[in-house]
């Protein structure tokens, strides 16, 4: 999954996504080049709730089912 800036560049591609120890781990490679691992907690997971809005949710459905 690749992650762009507003003028089209590439930022951050995710190559993989897994559960361990309690933290989930991304490996991403940051705008080309950067390779890190990312471990994210359950306590900074439930944060993601609080960036949720109706118009995100509707807006991630209408990007599911369009072309």
């Amino acid at each position: 999954m690749k992650m762009y800036t507003p003028d089209g560049s590439e930022m951050i591609n995710v190559k993989s996504i897994e559960y361990e120890n309690k933290r989930i781990i991304l490996e991403v490679v940051v705008m080309t080049s950067m390779p890190a691992k990312v471990h994210l907690t359950g306590e900074e997971f439930r944060k993601v709730f609080k960036l949720i809005s109706l118009r995100l949710i509707f807006g991630v459905i209408k990007m599911v089912f369009s072309k």
